[in-house]
Formats: structure tokens, C-alpha cells, sequence
């Protein structure tokens, strides 16, 4: 039996507040790995690698603040706008648009980038390079932020 096989045999943990620290502290190891190969991109060449731990690091820190505040014992989906997104209360919205420098293209740098993880993972296979590269990482820790904001107010995080 594989891995994979066995896995979707186990059990899996059903309390939205595991679930939601779950996701936050392996968003906070992606960040971190991103955030080291970030520092060392160009003499390394680790742009794909360092895209993907970002965006996936957004995905993981928008699946916690969506556990915590909806309190569902599942969240489906990996699109950071159509999925996750959407779901962020208006004061989120405004938290995430106060902590990223081009303000007024929050929205549409998150369209952008949600299917990076993609399509990053697999860069080779297309001609045009395109990211928002800065913006990943940005919004990472926008996201991160906000997720502890509201994982310390749910009182699922000790102060």
C-alpha cells in the first residue's frame, strides 16, 4: 500500500481549532523557509522555489483565519481569491489592504497570484514568466499577521 493509500486511511482531525493552528504554524515554516531563500535568490537561483513556499504560506495562513472564523471543521480549496478570500470578514480586508504597499491593487494582485502554486511548481513548462514576486512574500506576512490577530482574539493562540 502507498503512502498516499495509507494516508486517506488514517483519521483525520475534525476540530476547527486544530485545524486552524494546525495551518498557521506550518504557514509559519514555509514563510520562514521562503523568507531564507529569499535572501540568497539570486546567487542561488531560487525564484521558483521560494514563489511556491510563499504562495503556499498564503494558502496555509488563509486556511487558518478561514477555520477560526467560520469554526468549520472543513475548509476545501487552494485559490486564494475564489476560495479563501471571499471568505474574510470586511475588517480582514481592511487589515490586509493597511499592511501591503500598493493598497488599492489588493484584490487584483491576489487574483493574480492565486494559482501560482500551480503553475510555479511546473515553471519550466511555460514560455512567459509571470509573478507578482514581491508581492508573495508581502502578503505572506500581511496574512500572517492578521491570522495571529485573530487566532489571540478567538483565544486559540496563548498571549
Amino acid at each position: 500500500m502507498s503512502l498516499l493509500e495509507r494516508r486517506k486511511n488514517e483519521t483525520k482531525v475534525t476540530d476547527y481549532k486544530v485545524r486552524a493552528i494546525g495551518a498557521y504554524e506550518e504557514a509559519l515554516q514555509y514563510l520562514d523557509v521562503a523568507e531564507k531563500m529569499d535572501s540568497k535568490r539570486c546567487e542561488l537561483h531560487l525564484i521558483s522555489p521560494t514563489i511556491t513556499m510563499g504562495v503556499f504560506a498564503c494558502e496555509l495562513f488563509s486556511k487558518s483565519i478561514a477555520y477560526a472564523c467560520s469554526q468549520r471543521s472543513e475548509i476545501r480549496g487552494h485559490k486564494l481569491k475564489t476560495d479563501f478570500y471571499k471568505m474574510f470578514s470586511e475588517e480582514t480586508i481592511n487589515n490586509l489592504k493597511n499592511s501591503v504597499y500598493d493598497k488599492q491593487h489588493l484584490e487584483e494582485y491576489v487574483s493574480d497570484i492565486e494559482e501560482l502554486f500551480e503553475v510555479w511548481r511546473y515553471n519550466f513548462e511555460y514560455e512567459k514568466k509571470t509573478s507578482h514576486y514581491s508581492f508573495v512574500l508581502e502578503y505572506a506576512r500581511a496574512l500572517k499577521t492578521e491570522c495571529e490577530r485573530i487566532l489571540l482574539e478567538k483565544e486559540l493562540l496563548p498571549n
